[in-house]
């Protein structure tokens, strides 16, 4: 699996690749860059399929979040599990982001 990204209104959702890493730069650029922060409140990223993240896909995710917070724009990190769920809390991510778990 690669990124999708879904529009809906002015709400974008990225479905992130089962190895979000050092390796998925060159195709998360494609979307980054396709994305229209002057036309969008919100942007989810799916973590649910992915099962590992490595220190270059959260500095994707934060470079996203910065770039979003400029434009006010929210940036939610949906259903992660496992081991990606680890490093979303080991790097902090609860105090950058909103976390929505399925579980909640």
């Amino acid at each position: 699996m690669t990124f999708k990204l879904v529009t809906q209104d002015r709400h974008f959702t990225i479905f992130t690749p089962t190895r979000f890493d050092y390796h998925s730069h060159e195709k998360f650029n494609q979307v980054f860059e396709s994305l229209e922060f002057d036309n969008c409140d919100n942007i989810d990223f799916d973590l649910s399929q992915t099962e590992f993240i490595d220190s270059r896909s959260i500095g994707m995710l934060l470079f996203t979040k910065s770039h979003a917070d400029k434009h006010s724009v929210t940036v939610r990190l949906l259903n992660p599990q496992g081991q990606v769920k680890k490093m979303i809390e080991v790097s902090n991510f609860q105090e950058i982001f909103d976390i929505v778990d399925s579980e909640s």
